[in-house]
């Protein structure tokens, strides 16, 4: 296996990890609106654009750009996000903890095209 941070030295990767945390933290659709509020005003004010702050939001208008794709493609992507959240919940529930939004295998409904159609809609208007 290859690792691409064995030849950071400990200050570097503390820094990449924190940059990591922070981009994975900020694909949490609950920071959604104050993401975009955020970089909005940062338009009017360029000066004030944090670098890590601008990366995460491009990571996560990546993450929830796939239903933009063919068909195909957006449905392996959400099959494998659901896949994603079940095996968490699976984790959880190996654990005795509840499960989080989305993660139950037998309680989560799985979304139709035209529900997820809706729900994009209200975040992206």
């Amino acid at each position: 296996d290859s690792n691409p941070f064995e030849k950071l030295s400990r200050d570097d990767f503390r820094e990449m990890r924190g940059i990591a945390v922070e981009a994975v933290l900020g694909t949490d659709m609950s920071a959604h609106f104050t993401q975009i509020k955020n970089m909005q005003n940062a338009l009017f004010n360029p000066s004030t654009v944090n670098r890590n702050t601008a990366m995460t939001l491009i990571l996560h208008c990546a993450d929830i750009s796939h239903p933009t794709k063919t068909w195909d493609l957006h449905k392996k992507w959400t099959d494998n996000l659901m896949e994603e959240f079940f095996c968490q919940g699976d984790k959880e529930t190996s654990l005795g903890l509840p499960n989080s939004p989305l993660c139950s295998r037998t309680e989560t409904l799985v979304p139709s095209p035209k529900s997820v159609l809706s729900i994009l809609s209200s975040y992206l208007a």
